[in-house]
């Protein structure tokens, strides 16, 4: 298709309109198959010690939620050589890019868990003032390598698209997901100690309240006896001013939803 047609709008602006919603990711691969066929795209944030997933085709397609999150929170993005080589590309440009075939990679666990039927990949790497961004194309199983005219259509077109997964990204952290705030309790400490001005202890008691565990529970939990878990869930109540476990949670999302944005913004 020709840079500018009337089909080129109409995916491009069914995608802006997908921008801070679920259906962003859906939208992408479809706005992305019409200048490159493929047959997934899944859409990163890089951070020197992390690296956070903005958006995905269907995440049943492939079982690619599961490799996603093996890739991502198993920190085998660590070993990933086209990710490696898209970043030497960004020292010297904003965009750059690499590809990726299976037989490239040397990391079993990378190759044979999460990248099991690659044919080929492409890597477009973006990096602005605020953030570096990647997304991954696949072919798998059947499909052809891609040709150099496809890379060459895709990258004509990756400012705009990167544009668009950054302010889906910034729109998404602003408006926030509540169950995020439930991931684990060892976060639930980290956001508390950060925000709350409590105390360690207080903090490391009201996580375990805030995931509704009992006060002989805590108490085991932390090798301490009941009577003195109830003074630090007095003492931590007062301290914030609430006066009960229904407080404490919503005290809890109101601390979650700014201490979330900055550490995934820092």
């Amino acid at each position: 298709m020709g840079a500018g047609s009337a089909d080129d709008t109409s995916f491009m602006a069914d995608a802006v309109g997908a921008i801070g919603t679920e259906t962003f990711g859906s939208q992408l691969d479809v706005l992305v198959d019409h200048y490159c066929r493929i047959d997934f795209c899944a859409c990163y944030r890089i951070a020197s010690d992390r690296v956070d997933v903005v958006a995905m085709s269907d995440p049943n397609r492939f079982e690619s939620a599961t490799r996603i999150d093996t890739y991502a929170n198993g920190k085998l993005w660590e070993t990933d050589p086209a990710l490696h080589q898209a970043f030497v590309g960004l020292e010297s440009n904003s965009l750059s890019y690499a590809r990726l075939r299976r037989t490239d990679i040397a990391d079993h666990r990378l190759r044979d868990v999460v990248y099991t039927h690659l044919v080929d990949r492409l890597l477009v790497c973006y990096k602005n003032k605020a953030a570096t961004y990647a997304i991954s194309l696949l072919r798998w199983r059947s499909s052809a390598p891609f040709l150099y005219g496809d890379i060459e259509s895709l990258l004509s077109r990756s400012p705009v698209i990167m544009a668009l997964v950054d302010r889906h990204f910034v729109s998404s952290v602003k408006h926030g997901r509540p169950a995020d705030a439930f991931a684990s309790r060892e976060l639930a400490e980290q956001c508390l100690r950060a925000v709350s001005g409590m105390p360690a202890r207080e903090c490391e008691v009201c996580a375990r309240v805030i995931f509704g565990f009992s006060l002989p529970a805590i108490a085991s939990d932390l090798g301490i006896s009941v009577d003195t878990v109830k003074s630090y869930v007095k003492r931590a109540y007062q301290r914030i001013e609430i006066g009960s476990q229904r407080e404490l949670v919503v005290a809890y999302l109101e601390y979650w939803e700014g201490w979330a944005r900055s550490r995934i913004l820092s």
